[in-house]
């Protein structure tokens, strides 16, 4: 728990941040999915480009499913808004919570570590007071 990274935020009351947050995740994911199965659609693509772009795609598929799980379960420990983003090596958790001490902190440590694989010192998590 001492390697993890804590930061601190503050909401905006006017709008739902978390909310607002996966929408636009999901858009730009869409987005990405889009570009890449256009470029799958180009008869001139050679078979390595081919399974570069469909090695991206699961990429992009893989990176949901975790974040999903570790929102899904981090809600299940009673954390009601959850925000995982999962880059290359690297995983931030914004989480709305007063307080956190070092027992949650351990708690989102071992779900985020259970679905990404990624070691605890690349995890940052990221608390959001309202």
């Amino acid at each position: 728990e001492e390697n993890a990274v804590q930061t601190s935020a503050s909401a905006s009351s006017n709008t739902d941040y978390f909310k607002t947050e996966k929408t636009e995740r999901e858009k730009n994911r869409n987005e990405i999915v889009e570009t890449v199965e256009e470029t799958l659609k180009n008869s001139k693509l050679t078979a390595s480009e081919k399974k570069d772009a469909l090695a991206k795609l699961g990429e992009i598929a893989n990176r949901s499913e975790k974040e999903s799980n570790i929102e899904s379960l981090l809600k299940a420990k009673g954390f009601n808004k959850v925000l995982a983003v999962i880059g290359d090596d690297s995983v931030n958790v914004v989480i709305e919570i007063k307080e956190i001490d070092s027992a949650k902190t351990l708690q989102i440590q071992d779900i985020v570590v259970e679905q990404s694989d990624i070691s605890i010192e690349k995890i940052k998590i990221i608390p959001v007071t309202k």
